[in-house]
């Protein structure tokens, strides 16, 4: 917590990148985006240092790892990658929702078949 200063991470051209091109296009286009929205708000929320000291000092503290229980390892584990897909494939398919809407608006000009 002492280590990470109050900072988003930046892309290589300094800017805030996709999180704020991509919620703003689909603010724009009206398409709803809501993993990108959210991804995009727990990544500022976790880059302000004073607000994680304020919870970190109202709790009392760290939240420790706790074990996991887990009764059947290969169901979990399978559950777990079925969760990290949905998550994946919903990101990527509001995005290209957002793509296509832009694309029937002649905002931009893709070809798909390249």
């Amino acid at each position: 917590l002492e280590e990470v200063e109050d900072k988003v991470v930046q892309d290589v051209t300094g800017e805030e990148g996709t999180g704020i091109w991509s919620n703003e296009e689909a603010v724009e286009l009206h398409i709803p985006a809501p993993t990108l929205a959210t991804a995009h708000f727990l990544r500022l929320a976790s880059a302000d240092r004073a607000q994680r000291s304020r919870v970190k000092d109202t709790f009392g503290g760290d939240f420790p790892p706790q074990k996991l229980e887990v009764k059947d390892k290969s169901a979990f584990l399978e559950d777990l990658r079925l969760a990290t897909y949905a998550a994946c494939l919903t990101a990527y398919i509001q995005r290209i929702n957002e793509i296509e809407e832009a694309d029937r608006m002649h905002k931009w000009n893709i070809n798909y078949a390249h």
